[in-house]
Formats: structure tokens, C-alpha cells, sequence
């Protein structure tokens, strides 16, 4: 750790000083704002970059699915012409599969719906998804250009000390987690490997959060109370007190524990703890490290960023659920793998062993069709169990996996597999004690 160089006083001196503290107060609050709180317009409640994408899903129409069909060609394309003269493999093949992903989104927007998919509830998922990224991240993109001017300092400079402690994070992490809660995983990702790009955050801390705290999602647990009727006031302390506790413990175990410490580049960007005056010394900070870009300038960075990972991610996405949708419908490949889960099952005597076995061979590949195929007149206690399984756990075929060639750090396929077989494990096992301690004890 490193304490902020003291400044030159003749920089910092009357109105300039003054001009800077104006800009980080206006910046961090339009960041703040855009994607952190909730506003009511058209009978809905999100948050002002939600508000907008669906704003641009409605006005643009056509236009954004015709964009969306070009993103996923010029995806496809793309990676063809980089693999020329590489050797014929799966990896190899598996790329000319995704030009099918073209007709796939084709039929999905303006076809039948019935030439690729079988199941409807994939077509809708498929759809949602793939207008939310061409749409929700290049908003995210261009706004969090406002984090950059000194919100992350500030924050840094309140929570550094709790976050390191707890799961080994710097402090300014936390803004990130919470563009995960309050918008999605797709923008977390991208906000992830931008502060591991500019050296504001370490391998193991970018690995870190996306392994472990992009479960989270405001959206997702609305669904999830609605579907299977939790009660609210029973459902959120439990999940708040699992993800606190089931990320302390797998932050300090494999893979994360065997990620390197180190920043993708070295800059004069140093972490900080501020015993006092942590607001002014933070904003001192920030003023000591600040780029002279334009904002414009570096809008348009991240926007061509953003659009880049779109052509990346699209078909990768297109291809996952397409595959899936079909493996999911074949029961016998489900009724094989979801034996995997059975000895902890046993071991803590949950019934339903069987419906939940199969629920977390699905939840790997996506939790709201997990949630479909389980949901019925299972007890509340399984309800929330199934809940919690399905808030606090990441989707990686359907979510990371398709984003993992897009990160400037790496995390493999058997990473992705251990960390989502310890995720799941934990949960229920802390869920399992805190049930059984009230039932033994209180009840």
C-alpha cells in the first residue's frame, strides 16, 4: 500500500481545485444515477439505463434487430479469416458452426421461431438476451466513462479496508459489484476487464469478480420470489448472508488462490488506505492520477469496445442456448449428469433429490429454464433453497463461457466447472445449516 504524493500546491491552488471537486461531484452523481437508481416511468421501476435500453428496443424496432444480424455476421466472418491456415480441429470446427448462428437470429426476429428451437421459453431467453447486449452494453459503456472521475477513489478510499479483509478486494470493486446487481452480467464483465486493463485492479481481483460476484442480480431475484411466491422478508437476508459468507470462503480457495497478484500493466495507480479525511484525500488522489483525455474521446473508446465484444459475444450466445436447447430436451443426458449432485443431496438428507439433481445439471446451463422445468408443489423450504441455488450462482455456458474470449484475463472451461459445483456445494450447504439450526433450535 501506498499513500497518495502530495501535490503541487500551485496546481491545486483556488478555483482550479475548486473546477475539480465541481467535476467529481457532477460526474459520480450522473454515473450514480444512470445506473444505481431505481425510477418509475411507464408502470415500471429500474433504473435509468434500463429505461433507456428499452427505449431503444421499442423506438429503434428493425433497425436494432438488423444491427444485432450484422454484429452476429460480422462475428461469425471475423473469426473465420483470423483461423485460416490454423489446422482443422474442434476448436476450428466449432467456429464455422457459428456462421449458423446468422439464421439462428434470423428465424428468432423475423422467421417462424420453429426452424432451429425447440423450446419456446429458449427462443424468448435467446431473444431477451441478445437485444439487451446490443442494446444495455453500449450504454453501460459510454456512462461508465463517469466512473472514472474520482467515484472510484471515493470509494475505494470508505471501503478498502472491509472489502480486503473480507474477499481480498480492493475497495473500488464495489462499484463494479453493484453495476452486476443493478444491471447485468454482460455489463459487469465489461466494466471487470476494463479496470484490469487501466491496472486499477489485480488478475486474482478481476478472476475473482467474475467468478464469484457477478451471481447477484436485482432482476433475477424479482423473478425468482415471483415464480415460486417467497416471501420477501424470508428470502433476502438469507441470500445477503450466504453471499456475504460463501464469498469470503471462496475467495481464498481454488481457482482464485492460484491466480496471479499482479496488474496487467504497471502504472503509478496505487491502492490506498485512508485512516482520515477519507473524502478530501480521496478526491487528492484522483487528481493526482487523472488521464487529460476528453470525455468524448473516451466515450468513443469504450463504445468501439463495447460493439467489438458485441460480434465476439453474439454468436457464442446464439450457439450456447442453441446446443442447450437441444441437450436439455433430451432427458436421458439430464437423467445421467445430475447423479454428480446426489452425495451431498444424501448426505444432508434434502428430498427431492431427484427434481433438485436435475435442476443443478440445468442451472449450469441457465437458471430461468432450470427454474421452469423444477418449478412445482415442492415445500418452502426447497423453494428457497432452488432460489438461492439460482441468485447466487453464475449461468458460465450461458453467461461467462460466451464471454470468456473476450477478457484480457483467462479463465477455462475447468475453472468455470469446479467454481460452479463449489458455488452450488456451499450454498447448500450453508443453507442446510442455517435450516436445520432453526429447525432444531428455535422451532
Amino acid at each position: 500500500m501506498e499513500n497518495t504524493n502530495k501535490l503541487d500546491e500551485r496546481e491545486l491552488g483556488g478555483d482550479f481545485e475548486s473546477l475539480e471537486i465541481i467535476k467529481v461531484i457532477i460526474y459520480s452523481l450522473i454515473g450514480v444515477v444512470v445506473f444505481f437508481v431505481p425510477i418509475r416511468l411507464d408502470s415500471q421501476t429500474k433504473t435509468l439505463i434500463y429505461h433507456m435500453s428499452y427505449k431503444l428496443q421499442h423506438y429503434g424496432g428493425n433497425f436494432i434487430k438488423i444491427c444485432t444480424v450484422v454484429f452476429v455476421s460480422l462475428g461469425g466472418i471475423k473469426n473465420i479469416f483470423i483461423s485460416r491456415g490454423e489446422k482443422f480441429n474442434l476448436k476450428k470446427m466449432f467456429i464455422y458452426i457459428k456462421l449458423l448462428s446468422v439464421l439462428i437470429i434470423i428465424d428468432v426476429f423475423f422467421g417462424s421461431n420453429k426452424v432451429f428451437l425447440i423450446s419456446d421459453n429458449t427462443t424468448l431467453i435467446l431473444k431477451d438476451i441478445i437485444l439487451n447486449l446490443t442494446t444495455l452494453l453500449p450504454l453501460a459503456a459510454i456512462f461508465m466513462v463517469f466512473f472514472d472521475y474520482g467515484l472510484l477513489d471515493i470509494v475505494e478510499s470508505y471501503f478498502h479496508t472491509i472489502t480486503k479483509k473480507a474477499f481480498k478486494l480492493s475497495g473500488k470493486t464495489i462499484v463494479n459489484i453493484m453495476v452486476y446487481i443493478f444491471t447485468d452480467c454482460f455489463c459487469g464483465f465489461y466494466m471487470t476487464n476494463r479496470l484490469y486493463k487501466s491496472g486499477k485492479i489485480r488478475e486474482n481481483e478481476a478472476c475473482m469478480l467474475v467468478l464469484n460476484f457477478s451471481v447477484l442480480s436485482i432482476p433475477m431475484i424479482k423473478y425468482i420470489i415471483d415464480e415460486f411466491n417467497i416471501d420477501t422478508i424470508d428470502f433476502l437476508p438469507i441470500l445477503l448472508v450466504i453471499f456475504i459468507l460463501s464469498n469470503m470462503i471462496l475467495s481464498r480457495v481454488y481457482p482464485i488462490n492460484k491466480k496471479k497478484k499482479s496488474y496487467y500493466i504497471k502504472t503509478s495507480y496505487k491502492e490506498t488506505v485512508h485512516r482520515s479525511d477519507k473524502l478530501k484525500k480521496a478526491i487528492k488522489k484522483y487528481i493526482n492520477n487523472r488521464k487529460k483525455e476528453s470525455i468524448i474521446k473516451k466515450i468513443f473508446i469504450n463504445l468501439e469496445e463495447a460493439i467489438y465484444v458485441i460480434m465476439n459475444v453474439s454468436p457464442n450466445i446464439i450457439i450456447v442456448l442453441f446446443l442447450g436447447d437441444i441437450i436439455i430436451n433430451n432427458i436421458g443426458i439430464i437423467e445421467n449428469i445430475k447423479y454428480v449432485f446426489y452425495p451431498i443431496i444424501n448426505l444432508l438428507k434434502l428430498p427431492y433429490s431427484n427434481k433438485l439433481g436435475e435442476f443443478m445439471v440445468v442451472n449450469f446451463y441457465n437458471a430461468i429454464i432450470a427454474i421452469d422445468l423444477i418449478k412445482g408443489n415442492e415445500d418452502y423450504f426447497i423453494r428457497i433453497l432452488i432460489g438461492l441455488v439460482a441468485s447466487l450462482k453464475l449461468s458460465p455456458l450461458s453467461s461467462l463461457m460466451v464471454y470468456c474470449k473476450s477478457l484480457d484475463f483467462s479463465i477455462s472451461l475447468k475453472e468455470n466447472v469446479i467454481s460452479y459445483l463449489l458455488k452450488t456445494m456451499t450454498v447448500i450447504l450453508i443453507y442446510s445449516m442455517i435450516y436445520y439450526f432453526y429447525k432444531g433450535y428455535i422451532i
